[in-house]
């Protein structure tokens, strides 16, 4: 059952971006990525025509908190099951990075004269064991269950069934939906990053300098816990801005059948996570 879930919109709204992808879990995932997803953009939109500029930095950062809470209110599953969401908006030459969970949105540069990737962002996973996650989660009533190797296994977020004592847990510490995980938000952590502090790449012999290509990327965990940021920033680099290179559809399809084949052989075929990755071409 596919239950990850991807959009690029560009332009959105008049000479806007935005992406992301939404990633399924427990019962009912498979709707409430659908939901939000579906949802996002539609509200995202309402908040960002309502404020008086889109210039207020932190303005647009409570509009997309407010869009993650507004959703995780209203998910049709009435909290059971629920998804990661991470979502890059792109206002001018700010690029907005809004994370709630274990997915994660990455921003890279490409010099266009030596053709280098450049990571310059990427976004937190939010597990429960980290210290700020942690004292919030337990501020709140929840408990917080750490593996002996976080390499091989993730925290969770406990929850124990109050009628049958059946425990289960939540390995991020932010998700859409989950309601009855303690402690699990849905307000997303916005990062805001300035494309118009890039230093370009100047020519001696040219008064004025050329900017680098930037591009952002969003990826579920089940393509990065077997591919590592930077190859996955260089490939899509390639198929965006490099001529003759594979078409960014194909760079996104041997991505997901390379990750899918470290399940494959990790797990003997008895298990994958869900994989979905958005990846875009930023103008500034």
């Amino acid at each position: 059952q596919v239950i990850g879930r991807a959009f690029v919109i560009n332009p959105f709204l008049t000479n806007f971006h935005l992406s992301g992808v939404f990633d399924g879990h427990g019962p009912g995932g498979e709707i409430v990525s659908e939901f939000a997803v579906t949802e996002t953009p539609k509200r995202l939109t309402e908040k960002l025509k309502r404020l008086e500029s889109l210039d207020d930095e932190d303005a647009i950062v409570q509009a997309l908190k407010d869009t993650f809470i507004e959703i995780d209110k209203d998910v049709p599953t009435k909290g059971m099951g629920g998804c990661t969401a991470s979502v890059a908006l792109q206002i001018g030459t700010k690029v907005y990075v809004a994370n709630a969970g274990d997915s994660i949105t990455m921003v890279a540069t490409i010099d266009k004269v030596s053709e280098k990737v450049n990571l310059l962002f990427v976004s937190r996973e939010d597990k429960p064991h980290l210290e700020d996650e942690r004292a919030r989660i337990e501020s709140m009533g929840g408990s917080v269950w750490i593996p002996k190797n976080l390499e091989e296994e993730s925290s969770r977020v406990i929850f124990v069934n109050p009628k049958t004592g059946y425990q289960t847990g939540l390995a991020m510490s932010r998700s859409i939906g989950d309601w009855d995980m303690t402690g699990a938000i849905a307000e997303p952590l916005v990062d805001v990053i300035d494309l118009s502090k890039l230093h370009c790449v100047s020519d001696d012999s040219v008064e004025s300098c050329t900017k680098a290509s930037v591009i952002v990327i969003s990826a579920t965990d089940g393509m990065m816990d077997y591919i590592q940021p930077n190859e996955i920033a260089s490939r899509f680099a390639a198929g965006l801005v490099q001529e003759g290179a594979p078409h960014p559809l194909n760079v996104a399809e041997d991505l997901i059948h390379l990750a899918a084949k470290g399940w494959d052989v990790a797990m003997r075929g008895e298990y994958r996570d869900d994989i979905a990755v958005a990846a875009s071409l930023l103008e500034y």
